[in-house]
């Protein structure tokens, strides 16, 4: 049997980096076939720098000044994915352009609903709280112009409990939304897919 070729994600983070490791522990156990060839980071001083340093991952400093120069540097490292994993800051559209089809994030609600400035975070779950909403969940999806846009990818959904309070019900959601979005990497990554409206469609795969 041929073994498949690994494919190659590129990370852009800001922050410690907790799901920019996680993503390299699913690849370094097969879970994801695929390698990580760089991580993007606006803060030199970041945990997920720190971390890349350990795992001798290249780093490519993101200044929004040199966008231009940027887009260059990732586009020779040709990734079949580019995946956001706490990255702070808005990217431009010459960025999203440049990589159409390519750029996934996740946001820790049912998008549409509780998205757009403003929701990140805890913020998202207090929201949550208030509307009164049963029942809440995780999103994965195409990063396209608009904040917390895009063609959805995957969805699951997590139960609001009476008790609960926006810290309980962020690690609730927390919980599930890593394992989504690994399984959501490795799926884009094993399968063909097109954009169908709002919809990331599996042409030969029913799952997701």
């Amino acid at each position: 049997m041929v073994q498949q070729m690994k494919r190659r994600i590129l990370v852009m983070a800001s922050g410690e980096g907790t799901t920019f490791q996680e993503i390299y522990h699913a690849c370094s156990h097969k879970r994801i076939n695929g390698d990580i060839i760089a991580l993007v980071s606006d803060r030199p001083d970041s945990g997920a720098v720190s971390r890349a340093g350990k795992m001798n991952i290249p780093v490519i400093h993101y200044r929004l000044a040199h966008i231009s120069e940027v887009i260059e540097k990732v586009k020779k490292l040709e990734p079949d994915i580019i995946a956001l994993a706490g990255f702070l800051k808005i990217l431009p559209e010459e960025f999203i352009h440049s990589f159409h089809g390519k750029i996934v994030n996740t946001h820790p609600s049912l998008l549409p609903c509780f998205g757009g400035k403003g929701m990140y975070g805890i913020n998202v779950q207090h929201a949550v709280l208030k509307s009164g909403a049963k029942v809440t969940g995780c999103t994965i999806h195409m990063v396209d112009n608009d904040i917390d846009h895009g063609p959805i990818i995957a969805q699951e959904t997590v139960p609001v409990m009476p008790s609960d309070t926006a810290e309980s019900l962020m690690a609730r959601v927390h919980s599930v939304e890593l394992d989504l979005y690994i399984d959501a990497i490795s799926t884009l990554l094993n399968f063909d897919y097109e954009i169908v409206g709002n919809r990331v469609k599996f042409t030969n795969q029913s799952n997701l």
